[in-house]
């Protein structure tokens, strides 16, 4: 359970993601056209926080590691989806699922990117 500590904020911040989603929705949508920038940025920090969490859990092959589990949220963004088809006033949407998943690449990839220009240090010169 030790190993999976630096995971917990990733986990926390998918079960606010998932409560999120769970909710019913009434009447019109106030937030349309910015429920693209919600989906992304949600998922954006989901995957900064589980990429940190991979970090902090100093296991051989961040990226290798992170690669693996890109797909892996994707998969869990396309079941929050899917599990919006049974909740009232909602329904699964695949421009939210891409946005969702543009999110996890970006977060992933600008978490590892930082992690990867400290891990060199400062440039003589």
């Amino acid at each position: 359970m030790s190993r999976l500590r630096p995971l917990w904020p990733a986990l926390a911040w998918l079960g606010l993601i998932f409560l999120g989603s769970s909710l019913p929705l009434g009447g019109p949508h106030l937030f349309t056209g910015i429920d693209k920038v919600a989906h992304f940025a949600e998922y954006a920090i989901l995957a900064a926080l589980a990429v940190l969490g991979l970090g902090a859990a100093r296991a051989g092959g961040l990226f290798l590691r992170v690669l693996a589990a890109v797909p892996i949220m994707a998969l869990v963004a396309a079941a929050d989806e899917l599990h919006q088809a049974w909740i009232p006033g909602r329904c699964p949407d695949m421009l939210d699922g891409a946005a969702d998943l543009a999110g996890i690449l970006a977060g992933s990839a600008i978490v590892l990117a930082v992690m990867l220009a400290r891990k060199r240090g400062p440039r003589a010169g």
